[in-house]
């Protein structure tokens, strides 16, 4: 078509009905190239003429689109084309039609006695009846837009029945999933079992009551926002500030570190790794149920005790690791000063030469227990496809 069609040619999108089109063509040899809705039509004529078309719009406050097209299809301008075309379709064997289609080019539902070799070659030149082909559907209850973008999903919000845009070649698979699960509901498609294959999932018991994750900040006035500012400048020179919580009475002796002092330096450090507001941390806490602290932020939470009672003793962060199997902050609070009134390095060095894994980390023994899962599927993936395989192969020897 490029050799052939007229190169002069473009095309205008105007967003008006064809009536209000028609007047403003007066003098002009363009062409209404699409009726693609109520208010959405398409003209294709010399790039000159649809400029004085976009000028006349324009005067009349019509939203006027030039669109991207090497030449002005559906229009006269593919007349020269229109006979090389015909002879190509001449050399091509097409089959009667097998299902309902319905044509744009005649804007109705196809007929036994039409002619497709006729239908296709005179779509060149003839405009594309989108909304009459639609108005000639009523009883259809699902419009799927197979293509990109979503152009003719909103041409379409006057239809009865919903439009699904697949948005074929975009970054998301939401327009195609979106375009399944319509068509699986209104009964299109029996199964959806081929789109699980090889995937990882389980079974969601819609009947059984859900629980779910609140955020602690949720539950906090603004007015606390103060008491966190002065927490995290105080934090700046890992030095313990007194805090007057009711349910804990803070020593003021630094020189003598208590459980009470213990627990309310690890709540401040707690709010302050986490972002919680002081006042939602509580002693009666636990690390991991509660506050769900992972390794990392449990690991700076030690360092930061240890700087502060136990300056320059590099096994304290260790031997007080056991300490965070899910305790409470004050029961941590408890055993961190015993650590640091009977010596850390004596009790580090008392440890057991053998490890005990009851005794790690509740964290370290939900790791290991996914990586065994994960690796369970994989080997059973890396299973099913070499089975696979090996079938193939023997259709093969068996065909040779």
């Amino acid at each position: 078509m490029a050799d052939y069609a007229r190169p002069d040619g473009g095309m205008l999108a105007l967003h008006c009905s064809a009536d209000t089109v028609r007047p403003m063509l007066a003098g002009l040899s363009c062409d209404i190239a699409a009726f693609n809705g109520p208010t959405a039509v398409v003209v294709a004529g010399d790039r000159a003429e649809l400029q004085t078309l976009q000028r006349r719009a324009e005067a009349q406050d019509i939203s006027v689109v030039p669109l991207h097209a090497s030449h002005a299809f559906h229009s006269s301008h593919m007349e020269p084309a229109l006979a090389p075309y015909r002879d190509l379709l001449d050399r091509i064997q097409i089959g009667p039609v097998r299902r309902r289609v319905c044509s744009s080019t005649v804007g109705r539902v196809i007929a036994a006695g039409d002619d497709l070799k006729e239908l296709l070659a005179s779509q060149l030149v003839r405009p594309v009846l989108f909304q009459q082909a639609v108005d000639a559907n009523p009883d259809v209850d699902l419009w799927l837009e197979v293509g990109p973008g979503d152009t003719l999903r909103r041409t379409m919000r006057a239809a009865k029945a919903p439009v699904v845009s697949m948005d074929i070649g975009s970054a998301s698979a939401a327009g195609a999933l979106t375009a399944i699960a319509a068509a699986y509901v209104l009964g299109a498609i029996e199964s959806l079992e081929t789109l699980g294959e090889e995937r990882v999932s389980r079974e969601l018991d819609l009947a059984k009551p859900l629980t779910f994750f609140m955020s602690p900040c949720e539950l906090v006035p603004e007015s606390d926002a103060r008491e966190v500012k002065a927490s995290a400048k105080a934090a700046a020179s890992d030095v313990p500030v007194p805090v007057a919580v009711p349910a804990v009475a803070v020593a003021e002796d630094t020189s003598a570190p208590t459980p009470a002092r213990m627990t309310a330096t690890l709540r401040q450090l707690v709010s302050e790794a986490t972002e919680i507001p002081l006042a939602v941390v509580r002693a009666q806490d636990r690390v991991l149920s509660d506050l769900h602290l992972n390794s990392l932020v449990v690991t700076e939470i030690l360092a930061r005790m240890g700087k502060i009672f136990a300056p320059g003793d590099r096994q304290f962060a260790k031997a007080s690791m056991k300490a965070f199997r899910d305790s409470t902050l004050g029961e941590l609070g408890e055993h961190l000063c015993a650590l640091v009134t009977k010596n850390v390095p004596a009790a580090a060095e008392s440890r057991p030469a053998a490890l005990n894994v009851d005794e790690l980390p509740v964290w370290v023994n939900a790791f290991t227990e996914r990586r065994r899962a994960a690796r369970a599927r994989s080997l059973g993936r890396e299973r099913r496809l070499g089975e696979r395989l090996d079938g193939v192969r023997r259709f093969r020897d068996a065909g040779a």
